[in-house]
């Protein structure tokens, strides 16, 4: 989630972004989609967005990889940000109802933190997350476009930070007002 997609989900409450964190596992292969990864992480970084990694396993059943340590992180990022009062109000942006387990203990260590759930677009809050959050709301495609990052975008460094390909917006592509 970008600086610019926390600014939108915070005015759309009234509320003031002050710190983004972006729970994520890079892939280990194939290649080009970790060195995309990678690229969509220093670009978050770039504008002051926290990354928390986590990896990815193979289940040695199906073969299939899973992403480990994502949920774990968000909700230990979270308790331990309420407990350091670094935010009134806090958005889980995930359509995962393990969720709510993370908004149920917020809210009973926490009571007076106010919470609200967000989907991505074209998915719904799940309805575990809703019963311990003050609020809910589904974003919508015109909302990320909106946040989509310029090309290149300028590193902290200075350095540009290209887009890759597979990321392009198709050809004519307008970014919503």
């Amino acid at each position: 989630m970008s600086r610019r997609l926390g600014r939108l989900i915070c005015a759309r409450h009234g509320t003031i972004s002050v710190k983004v964190c972006f729970f994520t596992a890079v892939p280990d292969e194939p290649e080009d989609v970790k060195s995309r990864h990678r690229t969509f992480n220093t670009a978050l970084r770039a504008v002051g967005v926290d990354i928390v990694e986590g990896h990815h396993v193979i289940d040695p059943d199906s073969g299939k990889r899973q992403e480990k340590q994502t949920d774990i992180n968000l909700a230990l990022h979270l308790i331990r940000d309420a407990h350091d009062n670094v935010y009134d109000c806090a958005y889980i942006l995930s359509s995962d109802s393990d969720q709510a387990a993370t908004a149920k203990m917020l809210k009973s260590w926490f009571p007076n933190k106010y919470l609200v759930g967000v989907a991505p677009p074209s998915n719904k809050v799940p309805e575990k997350l809703i019963t311990y959050a003050d609020t809910h709301f589904e974003l919508t495609m015109a909302d990320l476009e909106r946040c989509v990052f310029d090309d290149p975008l300028i590193g902290r460094s200075g350095k540009p930070i290209p887009r890759p390909d597979a990321y392009r917006p198709p050809a004519g592509w307008i970014r919503p007002i």
